[in-house]
């Protein structure tokens, strides 16, 4: 009986320490990436060049590692990804710059995030052109939802509030489908953030 009980502790520790040692490591930052790969149709993408051949590197388009080889950059703009972003993207626990702007993306934004303590500008969707001014048609102000690429869907995870340096936070809303009020507490009350 003993056994059988110290081979079903080591069959359920050994896959949660798996899981918590792959976050900050280069197989975290691979899998992340193989997920966003598998999740928004890679093999359509625009430019999918060096994705999946061995760790990420600065050969696969559109992604920057730093001198350990840890994902610092991830940008994907206008490439055609399509689909949502799965949760293992928190695994990028090095990332400064993330964009996915001018993709057909139908997704929540993932609480996994918050682990992008060093993240400094975030664009998950934006419209072209520049900033409007709330009016009487556009009361939120910013860019027009309509003109977005993206669709997110869904409460805004709170969770801004454990990145530091965030300097630009960039996302497209579908106000139809999401809550009355979308957006976490932190932006609330954060007198000094302002949202594009």
């Amino acid at each position: 009986m003993r056994n059988i009980i110290a081979m079903l502790l080591i069959w359920i520790v050994i896959p949660i320490q798996a899981v918590s040692q792959n976050q900050n490591s280069i197989e975290g930052d691979r899998q992340a990436l193989v997920d966003l790969y598998n999740a928004t149709a890679g093999d359509s993408w625009g430019n999918n060049s060096g994705w999946l051949n061995g760790n990420p590197s600065n050969e696969w388009y559109g992604v920057e590692v730093d001198n350990e080889g840890r994902v610092i950059r991830l940008d994907l703009f206008k490439n055609n990804l399509r689909g949502e972003l799965p949760e293992s993207i928190g695994n990028l626990t090095e990332l400064r710059f993330f964009s996915v702007k001018r993709n057909p993306i139908y997704s929540q934004i993932p609480a996994s995030i918050e682990n992008w303590a060093k993240a400094e500008i975030l664009l998950f969707s934006a419209a072209d052109g520049s900033y409007n001014e709330p009016t009487q048609s556009n009361p939120w102000g910013g860019k027009k939802p309509s003109h977005a690429d993206a669709e997110y869907i869904g409460t805004i995870p709170d969770v801004f509030d454990s990145m530091p340096n965030l300097e630009v936070l960039e996302i497209a809303w579908m106000y139809d489908n999401a809550d009355p009020q979308p957006f976490p507490i932190y932006f609330v009350s954060a007198s000094e953030f302002k949202m594009a």
